[in-house]
């Protein structure tokens, strides 16, 4: 980011729990303390998360595309009919992201694991630790489709962001560093919202510790 530039950026964690959501509190952190204007796009339940740990942000409801799987252990069905729906979502993804640009004067556009974000108009910037999906047994043959697919997305973004380490196999393993890259990559370390939170040495010990 340019940091005598002062844009309006807009950052759209996916709406799949609160993982992305959580993770991208040191980028819109980081954001804020170098003076660029944040504005939030996503879900409900992520938009209250980090509307209580930004105060009055801005903040736009913009739904993710929902899975859900089967409650019995095989999930070939479930998954095929993701893989099915995605194209659509994403075409849908990007031309909503188009209205959210013109309208709110958007300047950059972070997307967290949403694979519709792109624009041609404005920098975006993809943030994804899965650049390789594992698929089913019966299915395994389709996995170097899957990675190539995930390049292809991601190589439509400006910078596409790997939250892990470029050695060896990072935290992620395989699923963050696929034999092929994108053009376009570039880890940037591992993303916590705890990093900023001071810590208490004591000398009191435990018998057991839950987390």
């Amino acid at each position: 980011m340019d940091e005598e530039k002062k844009s309006r950026v807009l950052v759209c964690p996916l709406g799949w729990g609160l993982g992305h959501a959580s993770r991208d509190i040191p980028i819109i952190d980081s954001l804020q303390k170098n003076g660029h204007e944040v504005i939030i796009a996503g879900d409900e339940l992520q938009l209250t998360l980090l509307s209580k740990r930004f105060s009055g942000i801005e903040t736009v409801i913009f739904p993710s595309f929902k899975v859900r799987f089967s409650k019995r252990q095989n999930q070939v069905l479930p998954l095929l009919w993701i893989a099915l729906r995605l194209p659509y979502h994403i075409i849908k993804e990007h031309l909503i992201l188009k209205r959210l640009v013109q309208n709110l004067k958007i300047d950059v556009v972070i997307s967290d694991n949403r694979y519709g974000l792109w624009n041609k108009d404005v920098r975006t910037i993809f943030i994804t630790h899965q650049l390789k999906v594992f698929f089913p047994r019966p299915f395994r043959f389709l996995e170097p489709m899957g990675a190539r697919f995930i390049k292809m997305i991601a190589e439509k973004f400006d910078s596409c962001w790997i939250p892990d380490y470029p050695d060896s196999m990072g935290l992620a393993g395989e699923l963050s560093h696929p034999k092929k890259l994108p053009s376009n990559a570039c880890y940037i370390g591992i993303l916590s919202r705890f990093f900023d939170i001071k810590t208490i040495q004591s000398e009191e010990t435990w018998e057991l510790v839950g987390i």
